[in-house]
């Protein structure tokens, strides 16, 4: 049978072709790879590098600061580490390390076009151009603006607007003013000043809502494994010691506000019993000196045994009902009134109600004179007992404020190590 042969065919390399492809491109190839080579070195020399600073936090199940008064658990709870992390990185924490640590103060040297930064890095500490700003007021219409500061030697300085206008002059470690019109003014105050003359810094003070927003941008907290309750904050940049300080700022004020959080129920309280117990007093005193009165005008009038039982059961009737009101007012700030807790404790109340309406009706049948010194009794007894509850709550109250500790504590400070920061460092291209 006939069949027909295969029309596939072997490509084959021809080797020497290709190399003297090679051969006769090689000048395109070296300079393609010269200046590929030159563009990376480029980058390499001038990237700015980028450090990053951590620190260590524990989160805790709270503990009564006062292990020994029972008022103080109404303030205990255990808030999850998604929750604490979600507080480090709000406004009222990282605002306030915007305002301690100045960070919408900007200020920039100008260096050299192209290369200028990258040897302003490699160049000795006391060589290189620095200027610390502490204080910088300007109107609200400035903020976010530059502004051109001149070094012009003998530690002194000038100050221009974005047209070149001059703003005022100073010298390092004094404040300086100058009046804008309008009823507005601007404070500089440089502390160092490290520069040849001549040399020009950009300075600006930035909106602090963008501050807080670039310190969330370059922000980064997680918890290391589930349920630990250790929190690592972890801050970049490009200055190593600023790095490190925002971090250890943040724990602090992170700290600082956590104990602040956890007596600030207490405090609280603490007004709202300093409001009652005056009043309180006051009637305490009123129901006293309306049984004095009443006796002086009545003479000494005996009870019986019966009614003396009577009186003390609904003394202490009212007493467990401002306890059980008191109780239920606390529960009902964690609870809803649909909770199991506080409908047990409605029923409770409602009971202790009907005996007092029972102990009431049986007050009724005794004689004039006896339910009026019974009722003048009762009030003194029952505003006795309620004005002595109220300052004792009062003063467990002053010592679990005073004692109050967070359930936060702060396990690793950030550290500046250079050697291992330039070891492990990163940058942006």
């Amino acid at each position: 049978m006939y069949q027909p042969g295969s029309d596939i065919e072997e490509d084959d390399i021809d080797l020497g072709a290709l190399l003297g492809v090679l051969i006769e491109n090689r000048w395109l190839i070296i300079v393609i790879t010269a200046v590929a080579m030159m563009v990376g070195a480029y980058k390499a020399f001038t990237a700015t590098p980028i450090y990053q600073a951590d620190g260590l936090l524990q989160v805790e199940e709270k503990q009564p600061g006062m292990a020994n008064l029972e008022v103080s658990m109404m303030f205990e709870d255990y808030v999850p580490a998604i929750a604490e992390i979600e507080i480090i990185r709000s406004r009222s924490v990282l605002g306030a390390v915007v305002d301690n640590l100045k960070l919408d103060i900007s200020t920039t040297p100008e260096y050299m076009p192209y290369i200028g930064e990258a040897l302003a890095r490699r160049a000795p500490d006391d060589e290189k151009p620095i200027i610390k700003v502490e204080t910088l007021d300007v109107p609200d219409s400035m903020r976010g603006r530059s502004m051109k500061l001149i070094a012009s030697g003998g530690n002194r300085y000038e100050l221009f607007d974005s047209n070149d206008e001059l703003l005022l002059r100073g010298a390092v470690g004094e404040a300086a003013n100058a009046d804008l019109g309008g009823g507005e003014s601007l404070t500089l105050f440089v502390s160092k000043l490290q520069a040849e003359p001549d040399q020009v810094f950009w300075v600006q003070r930035r909106p602090r809502i963008s501050s807080i927003q670039s310190l969330q941008g370059r922000l980064s907290v997680s918890e290391r494994a589930e349920w630990s309750g250790i929190l690592s904050i972890t801050v970049q940049g490009s200055d190593p010691e600023s790095v490190r300080d925002q971090v250890n700022e943040i724990a602090n004020v992170y700290v600082r506000q956590n104990v602040e959080r956890k007596s600030a129920e207490a405090e609280k309280t603490l007004e709202f019993l300093d409001e009652q117990l005056p009043l309180e007093r006051q009637n305490m005193e009123a129901a006293e000196l309306a049984l004095n009165s009443y006796r002086l005008e009545k003479g000494s009038i005996d009870l019986p045994l019966e009614t003396q039982s009577v009186l003390q059961t609904i003394v202490s009737i009212e007493a467990q009902l401002n306890q059980l009101r008191q109780e239920r007012e606390k529960v009902t700030l964690a609870f809803t009134v649909e909770h199991p807790t506080v409908v047990a404790l409605d029923r409770q109340i409602r009971g202790l109600n009907a005996e007092l309406a029972d102990l009431n009706e049986q007050v009724r049948d005794l004689p004039t004179t006896q339910q009026e010194v019974l009722s003048l009794i009762r009030d003194v007894e029952v505003n006795t007992q309620l004005y002595t509850s109220l300052l004792g709550t009062s003063q467990e109250l002053r010592v679990v404020k005073a004692g109050t500790v967070g359930n936060v504590r702060i396990i690793d400070y950030a550290a500046v190590s250079y050697t291992h920061l330039r070891a492990h460092e990163t940058y942006i291209t």
